[in-house]
């Protein structure tokens, strides 16, 4: 009970108000590309606490993907690199960068094996829930009634973004382990552009090619001291 308690304080409570408090004072695509540094951190605090290897070619795949995703959210500003400045929203967001990767590893380290996935998220996401509510009702409350859109967005994001985004989350850490899945946070940024062109911002050329770095990235930091004919994993 003491490893669902810091995990949903840590990876529910906390990162949810670090990121959304980022959201308000600073861009979605600022704030995704600081969630990409969140496999870096996590394959730090997997070597210290885990023993899982760190090679250089996972060192040098990371780096990849993490130059690509800043190619592409900062090629994203007419002044390119100049576009990025850093103001209260930035550490924010990395605070919460750091949450995800301590939840990440944490909880390979702290949930008992024998307990499905699914049972793990809900568990971790009601203790997050307990903390939340009292700074919700404390904070100042809406000042009209919540339309459809607004109805269906915090549908979205309950469901879609916490309650199946932590399930798969988790048993995607069950069973490959933490180095793999974390490097999938590289994603964000271009998934973050992809939906920023889809409300009428087409990609710069900057964008498409830093998603390709990033997908490379990922792909030769996730296959990092595996052979060629290593079986297959299955959970």
């Amino acid at each position: 009970w003491l490893g669902y308690l810091l995990l949903g304080v840590i990876g529910i409570t906390t990162f949810q108000l670090l990121l959304f408090f980022a959201l308000e004072h600073t861009t979605a695509v600022n704030s995704a590309v600081i969630m990409a540094l969140t496999p870096a951190l996590t394959m730090v605090g997997a070597a210290l606490f885990l023993g899982e290897p760190f090679g250089g070619r996972a060192a040098l795949g990371m780096a990849i993907a993490v130059a690509g995703a800043l190619l592409a959210v900062l090629g994203d500003s007419p002044a390119g690199l100049a576009g990025f400045t850093l103001d209260r929203g930035e550490p924010l967001a990395l605070l919460a960068a750091g949450c995800m990767a301590f939840y990440t590893v944490a909880s390979r380290r702290l949930l008992p094996k024998d307990v499905p996935p699914l049972t793990h998220t809900a568990l971790v996401i009601a203790m997050g829930t307990v903390f939340l509510l009292p700074l919700a009702f404390a904070a100042e409350p809406p000042r009209s009634e919540p339309n459809l859109h607004v109805l269906v967005a915090l549908a979205g994001e309950s469901l879609g973004a916490t309650v199946l985004g932590y399930l798969f989350w988790n048993r995607a850490v069950s069973t490959l382990g933490v180095g793999e899945p974390s490097l999938l946070y590289n994603f964000i940024p271009v998934l973050t552009m992809v939906m920023v062109s889809l409300q009428g911002t087409p990609p710069h050329a900057e964008q498409i090619i830093g998603a390709l770095l990033v997908v490379a990235g990922v792909s030769l930091a996730a296959t990092h001291g595996k052979p060629a004919d290593a079986p297959a994993r299955h959970g």
